[in-house]
């Protein structure tokens, strides 16, 4: 009983707070962390000093530790870590070994994300289930340029590493590249690098996401993607507004928000000029085979009740005539 207890402590103290240890999410199970290259991992064993270690995970996933040798570790969760060390060190060479081993630092999960994010760069994710919702949080939310839609290349950041490190082997002079979190070094990128053009990209729709809270919108983030949260200086304009033209009192391109209405885009232009003939205002609209075509709206009408406001779509051109008297 009393070794249980201290075995119970000792597991505490070797997930629980420590020298260099990380910030772990809410709701994170380290135990349920999947080690992989370039994390390094701290690893003690109860009674024996001798054997405590500080080591990184190296590319082929292993760790070498003291007269074990090289031990696979990578893919592996880090409770199946601890009872993989703790058997082979059973196994002829310590009694009953207590092993404590944690993560004390994360580096093996990195993704990147630019664009319209407040802080732009390369951040390490610390849980094996991140999302795209979790990871715009981490960077500091969308800023108010922010377009419609998000890209997500599947490997994309791991695929630029790659040319950088070219880059960096054919230009010895040039400073090797930084690993962790440099949100606050890196400049934010409009559109996809060259690279990554053509390249397969999930693209996941921010209005349902973000400003209508959907969950079942969120997508799965994973170690080496490229997520670019796009602006709305750079989409397609028909993504992102309508467009409010004629006798109104400041004509102009409205944001469009899902839902929008035909009279809610003429208030955000100012309303109806003196001279409108709301009742003969037009909707010219991009077909979805392609074909432009117009109709009217009565919105006179509109305002007195006697019919439904016409709700809009993105790229639509409102054309409000002057009155003929």
């Amino acid at each position: 009983m009393k070794k249980a207890i201290v075995l119970g402590i000792l597991l505490l103290i070797g997930l629980g707070a420590g020298p260099g240890r990380s910030n772990e999410p809410a709701g994170l199970s380290a135990e349920d962390y999947i080690i992989g290259p370039r994390d390094i991992l701290e690893i003690a064993v109860w009674g024996e000093d001798n054997l405590h270690l500080l080591c990184e995970v190296s590319a082929y996933g292993t760790i070498n530790y003291f007269f074990l040798g090289d031990v696979k570790v990578a893919g592996l969760t880090l409770k199946q870590a601890r009872e993989k060390i703790t058997a082979l060190l059973a196994n002829g060479y310590i009694n009953n070994p207590v092993v404590i081993l944690r993560i004390n630092n994360f580096k093996s999960k990195e993704v990147q994300i630019t664009g319209a994010v407040d802080r732009p760069g390369t951040y390490v994710l610390e849980t094996n289930d991140t999302t795209l919702l979790k990871l715009i949080s981490m960077a500091g939310g969308t800023t108010y340029n922010r377009g419609n839609f998000a890209l997500i290349y599947r490997g994309g950041a791991e695929r630029l590493k790659e040319e950088k490190a070219k880059q960096h082997d054919s230009s010895p002079e040039m400073a090797a590249p930084e690993h962790g979190n440099t949100a606050d070094k890196a400049e934010p990128i409009t559109v996809p690098p060259n690279s990554l053009k053509g390249q397969e990209n999930i693209q996941v729709d921010l209005r349902l996401l973000l400003d209508q809270g959907k969950p079942e919108n969120d997508v799965k983030v994973m170690p080496g993607d490229f997520v670019l949260i796009q602006s709305k200086l750079i989409e397609n304009l028909r993504l992102n507004y309508v467009f409010v033209d004629g006798a109104v009192r400041s004509p102009r391109q409205v944001d469009y928000i899902e839902g929008m209405t035909a009279l809610q885009a003429i208030t955000q232009a100012g309303g109806f000029s003196d001279l409108a003939s709301p009742n003969r205002t037009y909707v010219t609209r991009l077909g979805p085979d392609g074909k432009i075509f117009r109709f009217r709206i009565k919105l006179k009408d509109v305002q007195r009740g006697k019919r439904p406001d016409e709700p809009l779509k993105p790229g639509d051109r409102i054309l409000v005539q002057e009155s003929w008297f």
